[in-house]
């Protein structure tokens, strides 16, 4: 199997007016990775966060509620997940599957019960 360059990919956009094609490679995007998909999501919806501004981690505090709300649901509705009782799988199923934030919910239910 032989594995496409960058450079060797093209996607094309069609002017529904004109009829005119544009045509843009795939070097013209940039690389996202999570760390840059983590800062814009911040900025948009947090634009006055600077780590460790205790203004910013006010604010984002006041969502907390929420965030425990939107947690404890996607708990309670993903499907396949492992039981706590099988740690180690549990912690590598949720990473797989990008929802690691459900360990912090679990803790934060924790530390509310005690």
């Amino acid at each position: 199997m032989e594995i496409i360059r960058k450079d060797q990919v093209y996607f094309a956009d069609k002017d529904r007016h004109s009829g005119v094609f544009e045509l843009f490679n795939l070097t013209d995007f940039p690389v996202r990775t999570n760390d840059n998909i983590r800062k814009a999501y911040l900025r948009k919806h947090c634009p006055a966060y600077v780590k460790g501004d205790s203004a910013a981690t006010a604010e984002i505090a006041g969502h907390m509620d929420t965030a425990v709300q939107n947690g404890a649901w996607i708990l309670r509705t993903v499907d396949g997940i492992p039981k706590l009782e099988d740690n180690d799988v549990r912690s590598q199923w949720l990473y797989q599957c990008g929802k690691t934030f459900t360990t912090v919910q679990e803790a934060i239910e924790f530390l509310e019960s005690l």
